[in-house]
């Protein structure tokens, strides 16, 4: 518990620092943008990239965790870690929960694909102007 509050207390203290440090900067960080027009593209779509990235990491993982529910038709699948004991579903009610896990995993990389065209969009846009 004591480890939680600490981990819990440093991650607040980071987003506060980084927060204000993107606020000292942002000035400058604008001021280069603009003075380089050609690049805010390229930019733009490094940013969603980056984004989206790890959205589609996830999707794949879901992906992998739903189809190992189907395949032995128990959940949590083996040799999954727990955090709890949990009760195991089993047969029908265990493929239904793998086939939620793989439908959120198709959601999950249909938006971050949709992510993707909105910031490429917003890039041609203003690179336009």
């Amino acid at each position: 518990m004591k480890r939680r509050l600490i981990f819990a207390l440093i991650a607040v203290i980071v987003a506060a620092i980084s927060l204000l440090l993107l606020q000292y900067c942002m000035p400058a960080i604008t001021g280069w943008l603009l003075n380089n027009p050609g690049r805010i593209q390229l930019y733009i779509m490094l940013l969603a990239v980056i984004i989206m990235l790890p959205l589609l990491g996830f999707s794949v993982y879901l992906w992998n965790v739903g189809r190992k529910i189907i395949q032995f038709e128990c959940f949590p699948p083996p040799k999954a870690n727990l955090t709890k004991k949990s009760p195991a579903l089993k047969g029908a009610s265990a493929r239904k929960r793998g086939r939620m896990f793989q439908l959120t995993a198709i959601l999950l990389a249909f938006s971050s694909i949709i992510l993707l065209i909105v910031f490429w969009k917003l890039s041609v846009l203003l690179s336009k102007n």
